[in-house]
């Protein structure tokens, strides 16, 4: 875990209000590092979800660490809207190789 996570949740939580002991925030920066390795992220792409959290803030009420994750994720589509878009991709080329 590096200290620019840390430093960035902690810049990030003081940013949206959200009170984050330091204990806290060590838990947060293995849990989306785990988070971003697990599912093909890389650091950066945490960097940027963070920071993106500190321009739009965070809704009353919502946890910090599910707000990260939901900027974290909302570069990529879903499985179900990779596969449509596949599967659309496949058909446009099967219609235009019919012509």
């Amino acid at each position: 875990m590096s200290k620019q996570l840390l430093q960035a949740i902690a810049v990030t939580s003081e940013l949206t209000g959200t009170q984050l002991s330091e204990a806290a925030a060590r838990v947060m920066a293995q849990d989306l590092a785990n988070c971003a390795d697990e599912q093909g992220y890389s650091i950066q792409d945490v960097f940027d979800a963070l920071k993106c959290c500190q321009v739009s803030g965070i809704p009353e009420g919502v946890n910090i660490e599910p707000a990260i994750l939901t900027h974290l994720h909302a570069g990529r589509p879903s499985p179900e809207q990779a596969w449509q878009a596949c599967m659309a991709h496949r058909c446009i080329e099967k219609a235009s190789a019919r012509r």
